[in-house]
């Protein structure tokens, strides 16, 4: 009799416990997610130091330094949809795994809004 109610609890707990386990495995965790996007900011912080932005358009962002031109865009690639930093003269360098939109602003510096496991995130760059 005791083997039946602990089997009905253990049960109706994972019941309950299944859908939030199967967001975390598959979607990570909010605060992982929210570490990431700060990661972004400060790295996009450093990368626009010193350097002119040349056009922004909804998905892209191209600035200059020097000679070289860099291109901020989202891409679909190998399956998975990325932020990445892009040259000219080529080259890759994913900044942000697993977005699902981002776009760019020019009200008051470059501004972006980033959509990641359909949770909003804002940013200012200069």
């Amino acid at each position: 009799m005791i083997e039946v109610i602990i089997s009905l609890g253990l049960l109706i707990t994972l019941t309950l416990f299944w859908r939030p386990m199967v967001q975390l495995l598959t979607h990570g965790s909010p605060d992982a997610d929210i570490l990431a996007v700060l990661k972004l900011d400060a790295t996009l912080e450093q990368q626009l130091v010193n350097k002119s932005v040349r056009q922004v358009t909804s998905n892209r962002l191209d600035f200059t330094a020097e000679d070289k031109v860099y291109q901020l865009e989202r891409y679909r690639g190998n399956g998975a949809v990325m932020l990445r930093l892009t040259t000219d003269k080529g080259g890759h360098m994913p900044l942000l795994l697993g977005i699902d939109d981002i776009s760019f602003t020019t009200d008051d510096g470059v501004r972006y809004l980033l959509r990641k496991h359909g949770r909003l995130y804002t940013g200012q760059i200069r």
